[in-house]
This record gives C-alpha cells, structure tokens and sequence, in this order.
C-alpha cells in the first residue's frame, strides 16, 4: 500500500488516535512511536508504572473500580486528590476532590 500510494508519513493532530497511528506508521515501516509506548500512554496507571520503573518521580497513584474503593484509596494518599479515568488521554474527566465528604 505505502508505494502504491507514496504514503511517506502519518499523524494525528487529535490525542486520542496516538496508538492507532503508531501501529499504521509501524505496518507501512515509516519513522514513528513505538507502538507498546503509545498503548501505555493511553492509560495513565500503565504509563505512570513505567515512568516510576525508570526511576522518575510519580504522584501517589491508587486505582479503584467502586465508590468504597475509591474512598479507600484517597484515605491512603490524603486529601486533595485528583480524580481521573485511567483510559482518557489528556484531562478529561478531572475532578479535584478536596475532602471525603465532596
């Protein structure tokens, strides 16, 4: 296909299409983001994993799968807390939460 088409590159100007385009750049053997990199950028738990394995500092991290769950994990880090979906690029879906009660 690439020289069918002279395809010499591709992009995406949106966040969340990342991975697709890493996998498309790697099938058509243009220059590119790994593919494995940008799956763990899509989810913020797997790419704050990675970055601590690598010795760079990360925020306390705790994931949870239920409101009692969730509760816990902010008792265990302390308020504020930030509340964010782990399979969101960007920011979407930011709470701030400054006490139990909120």
């Amino acid at each position: 296909m690439r020289s069918r088409y002279d395809i010499r590159a591709v992009f995406t100007a949106g966040a969340d299409c990342h991975e697709t385009v890493a996998v498309l750049a790697r099938h058509l053997g243009l220059h590119g983001i790994d593919p494995e990199i940008a799956h763990l950028c899509r989810y913020k738990n797997l790419t704050r994993e990675r970055l601590r394995e690598k010795g760079i500092p990360q925020p306390h991290l705790r994931e949870a799968a239920s409101h009692e769950q969730a509760l816990a994990a902010a008792g265990g880090i302390g308020f504020p807390i930030a509340l964010k979906a782990t399979d969101n690029s960007g920011s979407r879906g930011f709470s701030r939460i400054d006490r139990k009660e909120d």
